[in-house]
Order: C-alpha cells, then sequence, then structure tokens
C-alpha cells in the first residue's frame, strides 16, 4: 500500500482568469514572433523544450488529452531527430500505439467552438471541428472526448466542439 496521498487541487476563478490570461500571452507572443520574421526560432525552442514538458506529463491522469500530446509529440520529437531519455522513448512508443483509440477515423471540417453564453473558447492553437460534417478533403481529425472551451461556473466540465490535432491524414 502506498502512503502517498492524492491531493485534489480546486481552482479558484483568479486561477482560472490567471491560466487563461497566460495562454492568450502565449498565442500573442508566438503570432507576434512569426510575424516578425522568427518562427523557426519559436519553433526550435518549443521543439527543445517539449520532451521536458512531456517528461512532466508521465504522472498526469490517463485520458484522451495526454494519449494525443504525447502522440503528436513523439512524432514531432521523431521528425525533428531529438533524442530525449529511455523512459520517455518507451511512454511515447506506447501512447503511439494508443492514437487509434483517441483520433476520430474520419476527417472533419472545421468550425466555430460554440459551446453558448457560459462556454468560453479555450485560448489554444488547436481548431475547432464540426464532429458531424465530414470533410475527407481539408478536414481534421479531431481528439475524442476533447472540446474547445469550458464552462466559465465549472471550469473541470468542457463545452463546445472537439478539437482537431492533424488535417486529413490516415493515423500511424
Amino acid at each position: 500500500m502506498s502512503n502517498e496521498s492524492q491531493v485534489e487541487a480546486t481552482n479558484t476563478h483568479e486561477d482560472i482568469e490567471f491560466m487563461y490570461v497566460m495562454a492568450v500571452l502565449s498565442l500573442v507572443n508566438v503570432a507576434r514572433q512569426i510575424r516578425d520574421g522568427k518562427g523557426d526560432d519559436v519553433a526550435e525552442h518549443i521543439e527543445e523544450s517539449l520532451p521536458s514538458y512531456l517528461k512532466t506529463m508521465l504522472e498526469f491522469k490517463e485520458n484522451n488529452l495526454k494519449t494525443a500530446a504525447f502522440y503528436a509529440g513523439g512524432k514531432l520529437i521523431k521528425s525533428r531527430h531529438l533524442e530525449v531519455e529511455k523512459r520517455l522513448e518507451s511512454a511515447i512508443a506506447g501512447y503511439t500505439q494508443e492514437q487509434g483509440q483517441v483520433l476520430s477515423d474520419k476527417c472533419y471540417k472545421l468550425a466555430k467552438c460554440g459551446g453558448g453564453f457560459f462556454c468560453w473558447e479555450a485560448p489554444i492553437s488547436l481548431r475547432p471541428v464540426d464532429p458531424n460534417v465530414v470533410d475527407d478533403q481539408d478536414g481534421w481529425r479531431y481528439i475524442v472526448g476533447s472540446t474547445c472551451g469550458f464552462d466559465v461556473f465549472k471550469p473541470s466540465k468542457g463545452c463546445g466542439n472537439p478539437v482537431g490535432l492533424y488535417q486529413c491524414q490516415p493515423p500511424d
């Protein structure tokens, strides 16, 4: 039996506003740097930081978003020929095998987030898709169970359309 105790965190409205503002600032910063011709520098920084972010996530609760993050991160790490420690390499391989269970089988048309009045669209670069409109040419595979927003009064409750991870391509 483990002596570790699990702590359930509750976020205050101020905590949620802080995380939201930080995400918006991140998007603005990346867009500004890309427009200023520094897109390669931004990409390089993200690629160099990615293994550390994924390593932090190793202990996170299992869910479709975590699987999708390791799958997408693993594809990027592999394409850039980055070296990672064995534990992380093994985790990426495992999540890559599971990705077929968390990505939609078909490709879907990009859409607005939707979700209603109390649904705040998450300030992320993942784009919402309409899961009711198949688009085999320009559509996106979405993360099953994902949402593009969250309920203002219940932030752990998602709302709105699912988010696309990859433009129409066969899964690995």
